[in-house]
């Protein structure tokens, strides 16, 4: 009679059974789930596909969802302006900008949140805020590109796809 190498049981061939005999077979890894901290395993076939950070598709989406450096959304829908757009009582119009006074995005409270009429007028507002060092006039005029030059500059430039 042999032992399993498995479990140690009494076996009458190599294995005493089909899960121990699986269990040798296994070639992936045991991995820590980067949002829950559970422990799961990984196939050989995910782990050389690059997965291998979530134990599921719902850890991955929150974890996302946490560390994303996008604004929380309602569909398709900026939180943020959900809230300054009641706090108005109105909706926003088209290029009005929802300024976060702290600093934090995820901080949706409508004290914490200012509509500014426009993105020129939001950054002078940093400007004069000190979160940034030059206004766009001031940036175009020492040199920086700004985004017309650059839209001009790929308008210009010849398609590389296109086949005479």
């Amino acid at each position: 009679m042999n032992k399993c190498p498995v479990c140690g049981r009494p076996a009458k061939r190599t294995w005493c059974s089909q899960v121990c005999h699986a269990t040798t077979r296994k070639c992936g890894e045991n991995r820590k789930c980067e949002n829950c901290g559970k422990v799961f395993y990984l196939r050989a076939a995910d782990k050389a596909k690059g997965g291998g950070r979530f134990c599921s598709p719902v850890c991955r989406y929150e974890f996302k969802r946490l560390h994303s450096k996008n604004y929380l959304k309602i569909g398709t829908k900026a939180i943020h302006r959900i809230v300054a757009a009641k706090k108005l009582g109105r909706p926003l119009k088209k290029g009005e900008v929802v300024h976060h006074l702290d600093g934090n995005r995820l901080n949706n409270s409508p004290e914490n949140l200012v509509v500014i009429p426009s993105h020129r007028a939001h950054m002078r507002f940093e400007v004069k805020a000190g979160k940034r060092k030059l206004t766009h006039e001031q940036a175009v005029a020492i040199g920086k590109r700004s985004g017309v030059v650059r839209r001009l500059r790929l308008q210009k430039a010849p398609a590389l796809s296109q086949r005479v």
